[in-house]
């Protein structure tokens, strides 16, 4: 029984969290604001170029040149089309899928235990909610399910790191599994991911500030925000915050990446920092999401033109962090 409060508890705080956005607009931010389809438009060609390409050999996530890319473009693909209303890629969509070579990916996913484990299986997550919204099915909630199995038997195997990177990441493992457990009502997926989160994430003692001047693509305190902000109430995570705050305020757009992965680390602490906006209101987090999206976007060098450095990755990374100017994300 107390497992069933918690649950409704937790479900009812992901439900309410994101609702205190300042009125207040930040004028870095107005530029995406009042093109924010023209720059979702852009972000998607790319994308749309990759994910008919068969650089791998999988069934169906064969382009983008590796299986974690190829589904962050559908999802992206999927998420463009939904939140624009632009039915472009609709046929794209339908014609990339194949329903009889999805048990082929399913088969890969199972026979393989560390296949794309965490990073790329917490993406599969995210498209497969996705999907659900834009077709209104659970053609894949089966194999979802599994995946979200599969992640949370790794969780148990290997206690979350907060200061987990790149394909490592547990926060961004976390934070998928939490959503899916909220999309698919399933209590099961949602106590274990809280239960994480709770023993190692909101009680960590020192930060991971040193992670962020790493070259690598996905940010690491600011998705531990966004994660621990999906759990508690608006009033605690403020005074969680608090004392984190400065961290957050430190940081700096990356003018100059010095790898290829890090040319996708803006976009990713976007997603992170327009959540703390979204949380505490705080516009100078509004203004940071919009230095760092901008500093990525506005050179298409950094997301675009080198198919092997960055065009077959990091504009998904973009849409991502576009997603709720839109007004109708969920995550």
């Amino acid at each position: 029984m107390k497992r069933i409060i918690w649950f409704f508890i937790i479900f009812f705080i992901g439900a309410i969290n994101g609702t205190s956005v300042s009125s207040e607009i930040p004028k870095e931010l107005l530029p995406i604001l009042e093109k924010k389809g023209d720059i979702a438009l852009n972000l998607s060609l790319p994308i749309a170029e990759c994910i008919t390409k068969s650089d791998s050999n999988h069934a169906l996530f064969h382009g983008c040149i590796n299986w974690h890319s190829s589904v962050h473009a559908m999802w992206s693909l999927i998420a463009y089309t939904r939140a624009t209303n632009d039915d472009r890629y609709k046929l794209l969509i339908d014609r990339l899928w194949d329903i009889s070579k999805m048990e082929d990916e399913r088969k890969l996913l199972a026979d393989h235990r560390s296949f794309e484990m965490p990073y790329g299986r917490a993406w599969f997550l995210r498209f497969v909610m996705e999907y659900r919204r834009y077709s209104q099915t659970d053609l894949f909630k089966c194999f979802g399910d599994q995946v979200a199995e599969s992640l949370l038997q790794y969780l148990k195997k290997n206690p979350p790191d907060p200061c987990s990177k790149s394909y490592d990441s547990a926060s961004w493992a976390l934070i998928n599994l939490l959503d899916y457990g909220f999309e698919t009502k399933n209590i099961y997926f949602v106590t274990f991911a809280s239960d994480m989160v709770r023993k190692y994430f909101i009680n960590k003692k020192g930060s991971c500030e040193n992670t962020e001047k790493e070259p690598e693509f996905m940010a690491v305190s600011t998705n531990n925000a966004w994660l621990v902000s999906k759990i508690l109430p608006r009033e605690q995570f403020i005074e969680w915050f608090k004392p984190r705050k400065a961290i957050f305020q430190n940081l700096k757009p990356i003018t100059n990446p010095r790898t290829s992965h890090e040319f996708g680390k803006n976009f990713s602490r976007a997603w992170g920092l327009w959540e703390i906006y979204s949380i505490t209101g705080d516009i100078e987090f509004a203004s940071s999401y919009a230095r760092h999206f901008m500093t990525t976007y506005s050179d298409t060098r950094n997301w675009k033109d080198d198919y092997q450095k960055v065009g077959h990755w990091v504009p998904q990374f973009g849409m991502f962090a576009i997603q709720p100017l839109f007004g109708n994300f969920q995550r």
